[in-house]
């Protein structure tokens, strides 16, 4: 349930942000390919990786939804809150005697006073009402209650004859009244009162209940029907007519609306009178003559309030906000962690036994049953992948290793690639990341938009060059073909900044986790003594050693991406 429902038109919102920035990607690396090598984006733009880029916008868009969500106010839960309101309390009267049934003016008298009720119902506000049919005898057929849906469903079930007794003794109705009205401890109230005027006892002074001319409660007499007279049909449940009300003598009973005996009552009632004819303006001049009567405080009630819930989503808002500012950082530290869980190491070789060990994480069982497999076809690749991936789950990276290496030589080409990805995988977790990266650049030489080859060596060069020492002369290039080159105290700085947003690669193993903490915890070069420049030639050499070292690290990527062995 949502109080602003409405509000749901902004996730129309959604589709066309989500174009806008798959569009700004797109002219981005458009941008890039006109200046630099395509290979190289990944790598010189932070967090330019596609798995990241996806991962960061879907968060900001998920954002936007709750944010949305929250705009539109939950509600769910309710609680009770006491109330004293205050307001009128009126007792509707309604006349379902059988002259009721004349059709003057509407289909019947009965079904032009639900007209009536029904029109006046919205103006009201909480006022407390009460629904009493009558005809000789009177019942509360709806209590006093602010509900007013609740009225106007009564209201409509209203019937003639509903009360099994001839008559219309409005004395009953009046008797009951006055009874709730002492029983709620209040003197003031409305009686509302729709009747043609055919009492069957007139009422005087004396006849009426003492409360309903004390001067404390308001009448408002509504007279139904027309003063010339018309019969009271007797119709089928179909609606076919059949007759008319006769008397004794067989003549044809005209039931007339009794302007004499409604002012009358009206006057006894300190009330007012009006001409209830088939018109909406009957309601409006009933409004206006209880707009004029003073409010009162009414019985203290519980109201059901629904408890707003926007701050989850809202919270739920800024939370995701919050992981995709933090996401880089937290790949960054975590990363060897996700390598293990995310690791590619699904079997190829269904059929065999050792597969279904392996799916159900039996990997000891697994292992076995594949070096029994091996002892028969000693030449099957797929059999010495599947052993590898055993052995990795199992932290033997030695001897998966070695499997990978000899699934190399027989396996499928269709599989080289995960092959040659896992074994990349295995070297990196055992910190070997020289052979990891030898293992990776194979994999791009098959599909150079692997993705997770270009976050995982990207991680690799980045560890291998936290390894070497921090303080070797920075201005002569590395000789390690798998590193990027060394550059001056002012790129190692950039190099830092960058690794605030660096993706980590996406698989390895457990053996992988106590490495970035280690490489995180590496001291960066000192920065050269400035004390002897003035600042004028500080801006200088900080401007040349920036231009030096954007042009180093692009000459790195650019030589890691489109050397002669690719």
């Amino acid at each position: 349930m949502f109080a602003s429902v409405e509000l749901a038109w902004l996730f129309l919102l959604l589709p066309f942000l989500g174009f806008l920035i798959i569009r700004s990607a797109k002219n981005r690396r458009e941008l890039w390919q006109k200046f630099h090598p395509s290979s190289a984006f990944t790598l010189a733009i932070a967090n330019a990786q596609p798995a990241l880029f996806i991962w960061r916008k879907s968060l900001i868009l998920f954002a936007i939804a709750c944010l949305i969500t929250g705009l539109m106010r939950p509600q769910f839960g309710e609680r009770y809150q006491p109330v004293s309101p205050i307001g009128r309390q009126m007792f509707v009267i309604v006349d379902t005697s059988l002259s009721m049934l004349a059709e003057d003016g509407a289909k019947t008298r009965l079904d032009l006073v639900k007209y009536h009720i029904q029109q006046l119902l919205p103006k009201l506000d909480i006022d407390a009402v009460s629904l009493i049919p009558y005809a000789n005898l009177a019942t509360t057929y709806l209590p006093l209650t602010n509900d007013l849906s609740a009225v106007d469903l009564f209201t409509d079930t209203l019937s003639v004859g509903m009360i099994s007794s001839s008559g219309s003794n409005i004395h009953s109705a009046l008797s009951l009244v006055e009874k709730t009205i002492q029983s709620q401890k209040s003197d003031h109230a409305t009686v509302l009162i729709f009747s043609d005027g055919e009492f069957s006892t007139p009422p005087t002074r004396g006849s009426l209940p003492k409360t309903m001319t004390s001067g404390k409660v308001t009448g408002i007499v509504v007279g139904i029907g027309s003063t010339s007279g018309e019969p009271i049909p007797n119709r089928q449940p179909d609606g076919q007519l059949i007759g008319y009300k006769t008397d004794a003598n067989g003549t044809i009973v005209l039931s007339k609306r009794m302007d004499d005996q409604l002012n009358h009552l009206a006057t006894l009632m300190n009330g007012v009178f009006i001409d209830g004819e088939s018109s909406p303006l009957v309601a409006e001049s009933i409004y206006r003559t209880l707009s004029q009567q003073s409010t009162h405080q009414l019985q203290e009630q519980q109201r059901v309030i629904p408890i707003e819930r926007y701050i989850i989503p809202v919270g739920l808002a800024f939370v995701l906000l919050l992981l995709n500012q933090l996401l880089p950082k937290i790949l960054q530290r975590f990363g060897p962690l996700l390598l293990l869980l995310l690791c590619w190491t699904h079997p190829m070789h269904a059929a065999h036994p050792g597969v279904e060990d392996f799916n159900n994480q039996r990997y000891s069982d697994a292992k076995d049953q594949f070096i029994n497999a091996l002892q028969t076809t000693p030449s099957d690749g797929r059999i010495h992948y599947n052993l590898g991936n055993a052995y990795f789950k199992l932290n033997n990276l030695d001897s998966a290793i070695a499997s990978y290496e000899d699934a190399l030589s027989t396996v499928p080409s269709e599989h080289q690639l995960n092959t040659l990805y896992n074994l990349g995988t295995a070297h990196l977790a055992n910190q070997n990341f020289s052979s990891a990266i030898d293992a990776y650049k194979q994999v791009l030489a098959i599909d150079p938009q692997h993705t997770h080859t270009l976050q995982n060596i990207e991680w690799a060069l980045r560890q291998q060059q936290q390894q070497s020492p921090s303080n070797d002369d920075q201005s002569q290039p590395n000789q390690n073909e798998n590193q990027p080159q060394s550059t001056n105290e002012s790129d190692s700085n950039d190099n830092e900044k960058n690794e605030e947003n660096f993706d980590p690669p996406t698989q390895s193993t457990s053996n992988v986790s106590n490495s970035n903490s280690q490489s995180t915890n590496n001291k960066q070069p000192t920065s050269p003594t400035t004390e002897s420049f003035t600042q004028q030639q500080v801006d200088e050499l900080i401007e040349s050693a920036e231009r030096d070292a954007l042009k180093k690290r692009h000459q790195a990527v650019s030589e890691l991406f489109q050397g002669s062995e690719w």
